[in-house]
C-alpha cells in the first residue's frame, strides 16, 4: 500500500470503518428520517409511504452494489489505461493512495445509492396526484438535461464517472415513468382544458 504521510494508514482505516457503518446503519438512519417525515403526511399519504420504504432501501443498496461492481472497476481500467498508447515515450505511472481510492470509492457509492431512488420520488409523486405521467414524457428532454448536469455534480468531476451515471439514471427515468403509470392508474382523468372566455378572445389578432 501506498501512504503519503505518516496518518495515512489511520485515515484509510477510518474511512474503510465509516463507510461499513454507514451500510450497516442505512436502515436505522432510513427509519429515523421516517419518524420525522410520517407526522406530517396525511393517512393515505403515510400508506403509501409505508410501501414505498423498504423500496426505497433497496434501491439505494442497488445503487450501491452497481457503483461497486460496475462502475466503480470500469471507470478504474479506462483511467490506468488512459494515456497508454498515446505516443508519450515516458509512460505516467498511477500513484493511487489507498485514501485516493476509498475516497472515490465512498464518494462514487453515495451518489449512486442516492440517484437510484429516482423511479420510487416519481412514483410517490405521481400517486399523490403531484406531477402526472404524462408531465414526466412531456418533460422528458428537460429532465433528461437536468440528470446530465446532476451527474456531473455528484461524481467526481471525470466525464467517465459522469457517463457511468447518467446512462442509468436516463434509463432509471424512463422506468420511473412506467412506475408512475401504474401507481397513478386508479386516479381520475385530468379534467379538459377550459375554454378561454370572452376577453381574451378580444384580445386574440384578427386574421
Amino acid at each position: 500500500p501506498n501512504f503519503r504521510d505518516p496518518m495515512g494508514p489511520f485515515t484509510a482505516l477510518f474511512k474503510l470503518v465509516l463507510m461499513a457503518g454507514f451500510l450497516i446503519a442505512a436502515p436505522v438512519i432510513l427509519y429515523q428520517v421516517w419518524c420525522f417525515v410520517v407526522p406530517a403526511l396525511k393517512h393515505t399519504e403515510r400508506r403509501i409511504a409505508v410501501r414505498l420504504s423498504g423500496l426505497l432501501a433497496g434501491f439505494f443498496m442497488l445503487g450501491v452494489l452497481f457503483s461497486f461492481f460496475v462502475a466503480s472497476p470500469i471507470f478504474l481500467e479506462v483511467s490506468a489505461n488512459l494515456w497508454r498508447g498515446a505516443g508519450i515515450t515516458a509512460q505516467p505511472e498511477n500513484l493511487w493512495t489507498y485514501n485516493d481510492y476509498i475516497s472515490f470509492l465512498m464518494h462514487l457509492m453515495l451518489a449512486f445509492g442516492v440517484a437510484f431512488e429516482l423511479p420510487l420520488v416519481m412514483a410517490f409523486l405521481a400517486r399523490l396526484d403531484i406531477v402526472r405521467a404524462s408531465t414526466y414524457r412531456e418533460k422528458r428532454r428537460v429532465a433528461f438535461f437536468v440528470l446530465i448536469v446532476a451527474s456531473a455534480l455528484l461524481t467526481p468531476g471525470d466525464i467517465v464517472p459522469m457517463l457511468l451515471m447518467a446512462i442509468p439514471l436516463l434509463g432509471l427515468y424512463e422506468f420511473g415513468i412506467v412506475l408512475a403509470v401504474l401507481a397513478s392508474r386508479h386516479l381520475p382523468p385530468l379534467p379538459p382544458p377550459l375554454p378561454p372566455d370572452d376577453d381574451e378572445l378580444e384580445a386574440l389578432p384578427n386574421e
